[in-house]
This record gives structure tokens, sequence and C-alpha cells, in this order.
């Protein structure tokens, strides 16, 4: 019998020769151990008589790959952990039921509620902080329920049956201007997250509907010039040209008018315009820039 035929391995193993003997008792061996939330394996090395040798490439990246408690609650199979994933289920499908002659009385509770509350809060508060900073203001003028945001000091003007909706941003460059000027004549509403800027004077005709989120500005924010923009200098006097916005005008959501802009009479900036000229009465603008898309005739007129 040879040496190689006859020796055994530390695990009582016959090999054919010793240098096979030793890579297989060297080999890496695999087990699995049962981790709350999923498995983890974990590696050994054993040496050439059986003994377990720790493995230096184990040990954070391993580790590094172990799952959160979010993770072992969503995946685990253990008893605890069926048992919350049952208990969120049956919080999230949780529903009472409403019985008509239940819920609609409490429906009604609620929107009278809410009523009273928006009415105090618009008529005791909203509107006076809005009515202090008109220079003048006819009957009738309303808000909605947010403070409008007011910022810089100069003449704001507003007719009769006005309604200024929603939270707006009203602001007065007084660089340009000692007293700019806006004014906003009667039966005209302006819809929530308007933004007028007025450097010079902005005025805004009769009848006119302005919708959420306009931007209406006579002044632009700095100066075209590359120079004076990088030497933090503020717009020229040239820059700043008013806006008129003639009776019976209707603007659409998002559209902006910039400065020097006329809006003729009857005329309607569809949404998202930018109107950067003016443009005849009764036409219907849109685009970037906005031009003519089609001319507007009244019923009457027809």
């Amino acid at each position: 019998m040879t040496a190689g035929s006859g020796g055994e391995s530390g695990g009582g193993r016959r090999c054919s020769d010793s240098d096979r003997c030793s890579r297989r008792a060297a080999a890496e061996v695999v087990r699995w151990y049962g981790v709350a939330g999923g498995q983890r394996r974990r590696r050994e090395q054993f040496d050439v008589n059986g003994r377990a040798v720790a493995n230096p490439n184990f040990g954070h990246a391993e580790e590094s790959r172990m799952p959160g408690l979010y993770r072992t609650i969503a995946l685990s199979n253990h008893w605890f952990a069926r048992l919350l994933r049952r208990g969120r289920r049956a919080v999230l499908n949780f529903s009472v039921p409403a019985p008509r002659a239940l819920s609609l009385p409490l429906v009604h509770a609620f929107l009278i509620a809410r009523s009273v509350y928006y009415f105090i809060i618009r008529v005791f508060f909203c509107e006076p902080f809005f009515k202090a900073h008109c220079t003048k203001y006819g009957k009738n003028l309303h808000t909605g329920v947010f403070f409008h945001w007011m910022h810089g000091h100069g003449e704001l003007i507003i007719g009769d049956n006005v309604t200024i909706d929603g939270k707006c941003a009203i602001s007065f460059a007084v660089r340009y201007s000692a007293r700019p000027t806006l004014v906003i004549g009667d039966n005209t509403g302006i819809a929530h997250n308007t933004h007028i800027t007025v450097g010079e004077r902005i005025t805004i005709g009769r009848y006119c509907r302005i919708s959420g989120g306009v931007v209406i500005l006579d002044a632009p924010g700095h100066p075209l010039d590359p120079a004076m923009r990088l030497a933090g200098k503020p717009a020229t006097k040239e820059e700043v040209r008013p806006v008129v916005i003639e009776d019976n005008v209707w603007i659409g959501r998002h559209a902006v008018i910039l400065p020097g802009v006329t809006i003729g009479h009857g005329r309607v900036v569809a949404t998202g315009a930018v109107v950067m000229t003016a443009v005849p009465p009764n036409v219907l603008v849109a685009g970037n820039p906005a031009r003519q898309v089609r001319s507007l005739v009244s019923s009457a007129q027809a």
C-alpha cells in the first residue's frame, strides 16, 4: 500500500494522494444559519487536520448586507413578523360603515362649521389686513381666507365689486418710482397665486378675469446689460415700462405679462402665454412668445 493510497485525512476520508487530500480538506464549506427576516451565509475554512480556520475575507461585506428591521418584518416567516404584517393590513383596510341617516348630518355640520370659521377669518382678519394697504377702495371688496403677501409701499387703488381670491403677492419696487401705482377697475376678479410687481404703474381695467398663477410686472428684476447685472445695479429707467390691461380681458392660468405691454379690450390670453408686445383688441393670443391665434367676434356683433 502506498503512502498516498493508505493515508487518511483528518476527517477520515481516503485520498489518492496527499496533494488532492489537502485541497479537499482546505476547501471552503458553506453553512446556512437562520436569521430572523432572512438567511445569512457564514463561511468557514478548514486546514489539513480538519480544524476550522476563520476566513479572513468574510466579515464586513456580509454583515453590511444584513437586512434592516423593516425588511426583516416584511420578509421573515417568523410567527411574530407574520402577526405584525397581518396587523398592518388590518389597519390599512379598516373602514366603518356610514349610514346615510348618520353621515349626512355630520357632513352638514362640518360644512356649516367650516363656513362660519372661514367667514370670521375673511371678514375680521384677511379683508381688514388687505384694506389697510389700499390707498382707496370701493364697495364690496373681498379677499379669500388667506393673507395676501404685500411688499413695499405704493398707491393701491381698487374699484367696486372686486375680488382678490386665494393668496396673491403684490410688490411695489420703490427704487424706480417714488409712488408706484396699481389700479384695479370695477367688477374684476383676480385668482389665487397671482404675482404683481409694480415699478411705475400697472392698470387693470373693468370686468377683467385674471386666472391663478398669472405674473404681471412692469419692471424686470435685474438689468438686461450684463455688466450692470454683474455690478449689482438695478434696471434702467428705460426698462421700466407701464402695463395696461384694458376692460373685459381674460388672462389664462400661468400667463406672463411683461413690461410695456398693452392688452386690448376684450382680448383673451391663453394658458401659459408669455406676452411681450401689444396686440390689438378682440383677439386670442397664445404661445411663447404670444402670437395672435384668432380674432374674437361677439354674438352681438355677429
